[in-house]
């Protein structure tokens, strides 16, 4: 509620909200002492609620009002926070889950299990490898040419600078990773696949063409479609795991620490600062 009283001489009587920052210039009908009682509406029509609350005025004007001192507005502390987001272990519960919904999947349809967990199988192993890669080459140069590196250039490259010897499980896991390679780009780059063979025909080969199948092994992501397969690929980065864990302690003298770099992580950068 805002009460104005003003002489009828002044012609012009000014209602000043400051919570609005609006000055309204009043102009009345007669020549006569008025007492005005405004109460401001925030509505959609402001002249009609205006003009019905004081019956004296017979138009008006707002115009922004141009104050001294302006409202100061407290600006909270700010605080500088840098960290990193790991997301290895995202890619791979994705792939552990689809994993085991492949092993309960009705035969004709568990291929639509299978393939993606492949896939996530893939991506988890490349994106623990740059992770690691990342904690082992500190160097920027020599960071950027193992990230450029492939997939199995990767695992190679990590190993020799952890000290990994060429055991026969390392040896399983480089033959694996090819597979994981030939597989992600078959997926990545799908297209027609001109086959030819020459073999023998089989059951209802025999009697039409529309009962001749055709394969591919190489190029043909379809035919990693087995169980068997999902539990190589699994393999593989359970031994990445290992290497990391037994030899990536070693390199980093003890400092388990320096092994958690797979996990999402921040700090306050001008913590004990005063703002």
């Amino acid at each position: 509620m805002t009460d104005v009283t003003e002489s009828c001489a002044e012609k012009v009587y000014d209602i000043r909200v400051l919570k609005f920052g609006i000055c309204f210039h009043l102009y009345p009908l007669s020549n006569r002492r008025c007492h005005i009682n405004f109460m401001l509406c925030c509505k959609a029509s402001l002249h009609y609620n205006a003009c019905r609350c004081i019956p004296h005025i017979k138009f008006f004007r707002y115009v922004p009002i141009v104050t001294s001192t302006p409202l100061q507005t407290e600006i909270p502390n700010m605080n500088i926070i840098e960290g990193v987001i790991v997301n290895d272990r995202f890619l791979e519960s994705i792939a552990i889950n689809l994993h085991e919904e492949a092993k309960n999947a009705k035969t004709g349809h568990r291929f639509k299990k299978i393939i993606p967990a492949l896939a996530f199988y893939c991506f988890t192993l490349e994106s623990k490898l740059l992770t690691y890669g990342k904690a082992v080459f500190t160097k920027t140069s020599e960071y950027k040419s193992y990230t450029n590196a492939t997939l199995s250039g990767k695992f190679e490259w990590l190993s020799n600078r952890l000290g990994v010897p060429d055991i026969e499980p390392i040896q399983k896991c480089k033959e694996t990773i090819l597979e994981m390679v030939a597989f992600r780009n078959a997926v990545t780059h799908s297209k027609n696949i001109d086959v030819q063979e020459e073999r023998e025909l089989t059951g209802l080969e025999i009697f039409h063409d529309r009962y001749v199948s055709v394969y591919d092994d190489e190029k043909d992501f379809m035919t990693s479609s087995t169980l068997e397969k999902l539990d190589d690929f699994s393999q593989a980065i359970w031994v990445l795991e290992q290497v990391w864990v037994i030899h990536g302690l070693k390199h980093f003298n003890g400092d388990w620490s320096s092994l958690s770099v797979g996990i999402s992580r921040g700090k306050v950068i001008n913590r004990d600062e005063e703002a």
